[in-house]
């Protein structure tokens, strides 16, 4: 990504962190995971985690948050908000934190029986993430 320089109208010139100097990635992207099915990705990766969405194009309802610890061979994982879709947030937030070793936000919108579309996005998701 190209560097932004922002000059306000008085004063210094103010510089916006590009993804290099930030740490930040941003990538958002649509894919038909399993036939019939488009998914939209929007992922936020930094350094030491990432946050998730993915979905049909719904809005964030529910979110989730693992964390690694040195405790538990299981990430500590967390509803943050929502109840809809909060079960499958915590279960993708925990597999990609375990699979990755970082923090994970995940928050999705997918359809009712997900079980395999989960496991299609999640696959998807590692490809961006590591």
């Amino acid at each position: 990504m190209a560097d932004v320089t922002a000059a306000p109208t008085e004063g210094p010139a103010a510089t916006i962190p590009t993804d290099s100097e930030s740490g930040l990635q941003v990538r958002s992207f649509s894919e038909e995971v399993l036939e019939g099915i488009l998914i939209h990705f929007h992922l936020i990766i930094y350094d030491g985690g990432a946050y998730v969405w993915a979905g049909r194009g719904g809005g964030l309802d529910s979110l989730a948050v693992s964390i690694p610890t040195r405790f538990d061979p299981m990430p500590s994982t967390v509803a943050v908000m929502g109840s809809g879709m909060a079960d499958t947030d915590c279960a993708m937030a925990q597999r990609l934190s375990k699979k990755t070793g970082l923090q994970i936000f995940a928050s999705c919108d997918l359809p009712k029986d997900p079980s395999a579309v989960v496991l299609a996005v999640e696959k998807r998701i590692l490809k961006e993430i590591v």
